[in-house]
């Protein structure tokens, strides 16, 4: 089952564009907050985030799952 908090992490990683950034913003972890978004990857089998160095960017199913968790 997906969890709202679960949603509201990546969110936070999209809207910060890292882990480290939305982990300072929640606050949590960023060990806690990178293993809340891979078990959405999990549940929905596809990666949800590309890493770009220290930024990430979503996956077009990132994008759609971004979109409908903000609405």
């Amino acid at each position: 089952m997906i969890e709202l908090r679960q949603l509201q992490h990546f969110l936070a990683v999209i809207e910060e564009g890292g882990i480290r950034r939305a982990a300072r913003r929640i606050p949590l972890s960023p060990s806690s907050v990178a293993r809340s978004v891979k078990m959405l990857e999990t549940r929905y089998g596809v990666p949800l985030m590309v890493r770009r160095g220290k930024r990430v960017e979503p996956t077009a199913f990132g994008r759609q799952l971004a979109q409908e968790a903000r609405a």
